[in-house]
């Protein structure tokens, strides 16, 4: 049995409704292995598009082209039979988001085939693969912020330290709440892409337009805008002209092939 999942959300290019609705998918058991059968479907307006998800299947690094355009396919399927007014078609889809999910496969109580519920943080030197390396496999976002702290928590116990109270639970990211709505195009401010650089590990043109900023959001991003982001963090960066070409037709390319914008899934 595989130890991972493989997770497909849906980008619409079209706006389902105002607020986000979970709906039960009309599949069996023998349909949807993973889910168990009957899980929720939900959708979510993301500014003028909408994020329909989540659909599953095991997989391994060598299906995952075949498995992404299953899954596509499967799961407007399922929500068309859970919602058949919505009369989704592969012409809504602009984009989609990816990325592992770890199994239960004995490692907690339940269906080895099931997703697993519980965050694993690993202590690599107490199985002596290497001294002082500590890896974390999460299972939703909504979970992260506590498994940052738990992780936090843990390497301060391999240095025989005693760990600082941790305060995430109740201060804020400095940027909370400021973020504002955008037509398609518009240019983050110079400070948002330096951030991403300098405080948010950004080292390629992707990673600011789809993972840092809303530049990529549906229906895609604007080139122009997409050039002047190149101009601030290639200067940030060190590229040269080349270079910064190049990044700018990375980013075009993977805004019109339906490339993944993120790694993960929840």
């Amino acid at each position: 049995l595989p130890q991972r999942a493989l997770g497909l959300n849906l980008v619409l290019g079209r706006r389902l409704a105002d607020v986000a609705v979970g709906v039960r998918a009309r599949t069996s058991r023998q349909d949807d292995p993973i889910g168990g059968g009957r899980r929720f479907l939900f959708f979510m307006p993301q500014g003028q598009a909408t994020l329909l998800g989540t659909w599953y299947t095991l997989a391994d690094s060598s299906d995952v082209p075949e498995a992404r355009g299953k899954g596509i396919q499967a799961l407007l399927e399922e929500f068309n039979a859970a919602c058949p007014r919505a009369r989704l078609a592969l012409s809504d889809v602009v984009g989609y988001h990816w990325g592992w999910l770890p199994l239960k496969a004995g490692a907690e109580p339940g269906r080895a085939d099931a997703l697993a519920d519980r965050p694993r943080i690993l202590d690599h030197g107490r199985t002596g693969e290497a001294r002082n390396l500590i890896s974390v496999e999460g299972v939703k976002y909504t979970t992260a912020r506590r498994v940052a702290e738990r992780a936090v928590d843990r390497v301060f116990t391999v240095l025989g330290r005693p760990s600082p109270p941790c305060r995430t639970a109740e201060v804020g990211l400095p940027a909370a709440g400021t973020a504002t709505a955008r037509e398609r195009g518009a240019l983050p401010s110079g400070e948002e892409i330096l951030q991403a650089v300098r405080h948010e590990m950004a080292i390629k043109l992707t990673d600011i337009v789809f993972r840092r900023t809303g530049l990529g959001a549906a229906p895609g991003p604007d080139r122009s805008a997409v050039e002047a982001a190149a101009r601030v963090a290639g200067i940030e960066l060190g590229w040269d002209p080349g270079y910064e070409q190049a990044e700018i037709e990375s980013v075009m390319q993977h805004a019109g092939t339906l490339d993944p914008a993120t790694e993960a899934v929840g």
